[in-house]
């Protein structure tokens, strides 16, 4: 992997192709995230993937969620 996670990276990682990965990526350039390890931004990305209801109402994440994962009313 290259020292910036790219979308190959969120592809193995389980993200679903499309607005998601570039939505995840952006997230990951802003100030709270960029200086994080990579090894930590792949671990908070895995733990989004995990438990995507967890992040329905966070700000930054929850336009990242998978599609299988919205809530049906």
């Amino acid at each position: 992997m290259a020292s910036q996670l790219r979308g190959n990276d969120l592809r193995q990682l389980g993200f679903p192709e499309g607005r998601a990965i570039g939505l995840a990526l952006a997230q990951l350039q802003r100030k709270e995230h960029k200086r994080l390890p990579q090894a930590e931004q792949l671990v908070l990305l895995k733990t989004i993937l995990a438990n995507p209801q967890d992040y329905f109402t966070d700000l930054a994440w929850s336009h990242c969620r998978p599609r299988r994962a919205t809530l049906i009313w």
